[in-house]
């Protein structure tokens, strides 16, 4: 029990590792970084399994679970100490080839990233070579530990927020090596650290607070917070700000509301002591130029008490602008439960309670879930800034997706519209036209063909009335965005209306082109529509496009950062850099070696199919299976530790009945692989439907659906491995394919993001089905 006990307590210290440097790296730099972690932690995987197989066999075992022991004891002492230090020494990912510190600073880094999972790596893939009779239930445990880490994940890090997970992560490692050193007098020195580590992860976040870029916190790094929270898809804080002028009695304190130590942000008005005494004073005092200064003013043009539905709430900005244009009903959807906590109690005076006014209703989901189940229809749907990179990030398997942003989104949007209802969308400038482009795309599905009649466009955003404008609306709206049509330079507040049209402009390319197919083809970025299958709305450069020159500009930026990164192929680059990195890496550090010291007589083919097929189906699918639940459950933090949980739970329940499956039936094995595959197929097909015909249910019912409706694949997902280190004749050939295993999973995890940006994820679920192909193949040789 010792060995299972001891696999158990280090899966499960590894994944809760990997899942919070992921959440650290998010908000070291930024999101991009994040999905660093995966790779680099399956490298330190495949490196240990390496060099297992170029150790020779000891003579006896007696002396390994002591020795495992003290890899336990130097996992948890790696994490500790790597952390400390990549809170001393941060770094600025984006000049590296700037600055020679920088890159000292980013070889610091992978050093001490790897060294935990090499040490974790080690304990596991040394099990599995000792004990080849008990890989089925020794994988079990591994799978079980890793799975129970995902769910208790974001409850951990909100209970202990970054530096106490990382003193929890250290617990579990120190767990393990009570397990391996049971019966032995080192058991006491271990229990004593474990307990001292407890008690110091209630204090650990206040010893070893984040460290951040500093060109993230720029307008901030002379404050403090007054507040902050963190949870598994954010940190935010609260600032106290100057006073804004904003208009006769709209002098307000501000309070500024950070995610990620300023990967986005929003608002909070000081609307104290109540928002409808400074609504009613605002309405009686306000003039045109003020009301410009409202965002969300020109969405409410000829609108008589509207129902209006909010996209991404934040700090009630928006909910502000509703009531002060008369909104009978507002419907704020924010999917961050840390913010709606804020603005509901913790700081519900300040905003004069917004929140609890009759007007307003509240909901803590994802907006495509939400309007998904809604039988309303609305007036108005407003989404102001809801950038993806803060509101879907969940962690690594997520680089930038935004379901909020696609062709079916907005087609779900215009069929909640009122036959006048408007849309107002804003976006950094880059994307508007994507935008327009994805809404043309929605009306012609309408049979609506004089798009041009429809739009009023300004540099940051879109308003799109589902009916033709009138004349009076036009102009109306346009003085809301702040043309003036006695003023000259104003024009540049208008990029495109039906009054006002630049025939040299993109956004008039857009709207009269006859085909949009020959104007994407015509640009260098693409203004392709984002889908539900390629839900990459910010991934605007063609990978054909890029170039040497663009690569050296990302990793030498010296000052705005922030405002670079919106207009460079910031995530197709870091693709392709760790798609090279990592093949390279792992390629030196796992397969050359394990290669060394390969048994003669065993089956090239055989490894080079087998456990680099189910290696890479698997990470794909789970990526998939990732990317499809969160339209589905509507909650990232939940998406992440019930799917990732549910999968590995079940594969392990897969890998531990396989031995009585195979006793009963002795040529289940060799049909496995086609079955898996035909199940994947069948998922494929009917997955969607199965979302769409549940998805009115409540938040706790889809949930359970989704564990039950992960059991079957799950199940045959785990019964891979297993069955192919059965077929193995030595320990150097167990740590080999433990080796091969890794290494495709490490390629797998960035293949699957780069096949879904250019393809879409149908066509990562084909690349899956392909991968397990070929691994039956090699088992046939």
């Amino acid at each position: 029990m010792r060995n299972y006990t001891g696999i158990f307590f280090t899966s499960f210290a590894t994944l809760l590792l990997e899942l919070t440097l992921t959440r650290a790296f998010s908000v070291s730099w930024y999101y991009h970084f994040g999905f660093l972690i995966i790779s680099t932690a399956l490298l330190g995987f495949g490196a240990a399994g390496s060099y297992l197989a170029l150790q020779k066999e000891p003579e006896e075992n007696k002396n390994l679970p002591p020795f495992r022991a003290k890899l336990s004891l130097a996992f948890a002492i790696s994490v500790m100490l790597g952390y400390a230090i990549f809170q001393a020494f941060p770094f600025n990912p984006f000049a590296v080839l700037e600055s020679k510190t920088q890159f000292i600073k980013l070889l610091l880094f992978y050093f001490f990233a790897i060294l935990p999972f090499f040490f974790s790596g080690l304990i596991i893939a040394s099990l599995l070579k000792e004990s080849p009779t008990q890989i089925p239930k020794l994988y079990m445990y591994d799978l079980v530990g890793g799975g129970l880490s995902c769910m208790l994940f974001p409850f951990v890090i909100s209970f202990f927020e970054l530096g106490g997970t990382i003193s929890i992560v250290s617990v579990f490692g120190l767990l393990s090596a009570i397990s391996f050193s049971y019966k032995s007098k080192n058991v006491l020195p271990y229990a004593i650290l474990t307990v001292f580590l407890v008690i110091f992860s209630f204090f650990a976040n206040n010893i070893f607070p984040i460290a951040v870029s500093v060109e993230k916190l720029e307008e901030l790094v002379d404050k403090k917070p007054i507040y902050s929270a963190s949870n598994a898809i954010s940190l935010i804080e609260v600032y106290e700000m100057a006073g804004k002028e904003r208009g006769p009695n709209y002098v307000d304190s501000l309070r500024c509301i950070t995610f990620d130590k300023g990967t986005a942000a929003t608002e909070m008005l000081d609307l104290r002591p109540d928002v409808t005494i400074f609504v009613k004073n605002l309405q009686d005092t306000a003039k045109l130029a003020d009301t410009v200064r409202l965002l969300s003013a020109c969405a409410y043009t000829n609108k008589i008490n509207p129902k209006v539905l909010i996209i991404g709430s934040g700090g009630g900005e928006e909910v502000f602008h509703g009531l002060y244009f008369g909104a009978s009903k507002m419907v704020a959807v924010e999917i961050n439960p840390l913010i709606n906590d804020l603005v509901m109690n913790k700081m519900d005076d300040y905003v004069g309670h917004l929140f609890q006014q009759k007007q307003v209703e509240l909901y803590t989901e994802d907006a495509r879930s939400y309007i998904r189940r809604s039988p309303e229809k609305f007036d108005i749907i407003v989404a102001i800034h809801t950038i993806s990179n803060a509101a879907m990030a969940s962690g690594a398997m997520s680089l930038a997706e935004n379901y909020v942003l696609t062709q079916e989104a907005f087609e779900e949007y215009w069929n909640h519209l009122t036959e006048n209802g408007v849309l107002f969308f804003t976006r950094p400038p880059a994307q508007v036209p994507r935008l327009v482009c994805t809404l043309r795309k929605v009306m012609e599905q309408q049979g609506i063909s004089n798009f041009s009649q429809h739009f009023i466009i300004s540099p940051k955003g879109i308003l799109c009335k589902k009916s033709p404008f009138t004349s009076p609306e036009i102009a109306e709206a346009e003085k809301r965005m702040g043309y003036n049509p006695e003023d000259s330079l104003s024009f540049k507040k208008i990029k495109y209306s039906p009054l006002h049209a630049d025939t040299s402009n993109i956004f008039y390319a857009i709207l009269h082109t006859p085909s949009l197919d020959e104007l994407y083809l015509s640009k260098p970025e693409s203004l392709v529509p984002a889908t539900d299958d390629m839900p990459f709305f910010n991934h605007r450069f063609k990978w054909l496009k890029l170039e040497i020159s663009q690569v050296k500009a990302l990793f030498q930026l010296k000052t705005d950062v922030w405002t670079e990164l919106e207009i460079r192929p910031v995530a197709e680059i870091l693709l392709l850099i760790l798609f090279v990195q990592s093949f390279f890496l792992a390629g030196i550090f796992i397969l050359l070696p394990a290669f060394w010291r390969r048994k003669k007589g065993e089956k090239r083919a055989f490894y080079g199919l087998y456990f680099a097929g189910i290696g890479l189906g698997f990470i794909l699918l789970e990526m998939v299976f990732l990317q499809k639940y969160t339209l589905f459950i509507g909650q990232p933090i939940y998406t992440y530790a019930i799917v990732l949980a549910s999968l590995l739970i079940f594969t392990g329940i897969g890998s531990y009945f396989l031995p009585k499956i195979t006793e009963k039936y002795p040529q289940f094995p060799r049909y496995h692989i086609p079955i898996l595959v035909i199940f994947i197929l069948l998922y494929s097909l009917f997955l969607p439907y199965f979302f769409e015909y549940t998805l009115e249910y409540s938040l706790i019912s889809r949930l359970l659906l989704s564990v039950f409706s992960l059991f079957p694949i799950g199940i045959l997902l785990g019964m891979a491995f297993p069955i192919g280190m059965s077929k193995l004749s030595s320990p150097q050939s167990i740590a080999f394919a433990w080796a091969i295993n890794s290494f495709f999973t490490v390629i797998g995890t960035i293949l699957a993001l780069m096949i879904g940006m250019a393809w879409g994820f149908n066509v990562v679920i084909m690349s899956a089905i392909i991968a397990y192909s070929l691994a039956w193949i090699g088992k046939t040789l």
